[in-house]
């Protein structure tokens, strides 16, 4: 059925995202995923895909903890994040068919830390966002990216691993379900594609910009061939 594999983005208005890189983000999965399936974005703005509106203002990235709001996904099926920022380099099918508990990768500069770039789950997580909703200013101070330079936890992917934990049901790392499906890009402008290989293309299904660097659609990327094959409708 279509709706058994969904794909989620999240898009809150006044960052640096915008519809259209929702708009590339569902072209690139459908080019790479040829199960059937449902792409949603989780916005406060148009965006050219189904759309559920968020239900609280909880500002920047706390806003990805509403996936588990009960009514957004359904627990009886499969769903993947992706964030906005994260190009598909690889078909998907594999991937997605795979039975995740809960998977999310591994963060590039606290390796064991997990990132929210990419997760994929199936069952019910709504204790995650209602741990959220008892506590939101005590989360959001508690993993404050300032301390989280220090400890590697901080965001709303430091509250997902820390609930996870609680429960006894630690996250799965996707690199380790899937080795060297992720290449994680700092800055690709000055040097395209020439630190990154074949062999490690092959491997490939997500290039990621992890942490504070330019993102696909940004003016410092836009003469990066190695974006332009990736990003695009």
């Amino acid at each position: 059925m279509a709706d058994s594999l969904t794909f989620f983005c999240v898009l809150r208005a006044g960052r640096k995202y915008n519809a259209e890189h929702v708009a590339r983000l569902q072209a690139s999965v459908a080019r790479n995923c040829t199960l059937p399936h449902r792409f949603v974005a989780l916005s406060d703005v148009d965006v050219p895909c189904e759309r559920v509106e968020f239900a609280h203002d909880w500002p920047t990235w706390w806003s990805k903890i509403e996936l588990f709001r009960p009514g957004v996904a359904d627990p009886a099926h499969r769903n993947v994040y992706i964030d906005l920022d994260v190009l598909i380099a690889g078909s998907l099918d594999a991937f997605v068919s795979y039975p995740h508990r809960f998977s999310m990768m591994r963060d590039e500069w606290f390796p064991r830390r997990a990132n929210s770039s990419v997760m994929a789950w199936s069952g019910d997580y709504s204790f995650i966002y209602e741990e959220m909703v008892r506590h939101p200013l005590r989360y959001r101070f508690r993993f404050q990216q300032m301390l989280g330079n220090v400890t590697g936890w901080f965001g709303e992917q430091a509250l997902t691993e820390y609930a996870l934990r609680a429960r006894g049901m630690p996250a799965d790392r996707i690199d380790d379900l899937f080795p060297g499906c992720n290449l994680t890009i700092r800055s690709l402008p000055r040097h395209a594609r020439k630190t990154v290989d074949a062999a490690q293309m092959q491997r490939a299904l997500f290039v990621s910009f992890q942490g504070l660097v330019p993102k696909p659609g940004s003016p410092r990327q836009q003469n990066s061939e190695f974006i332009k094959q990736y990003w695009k409708r």
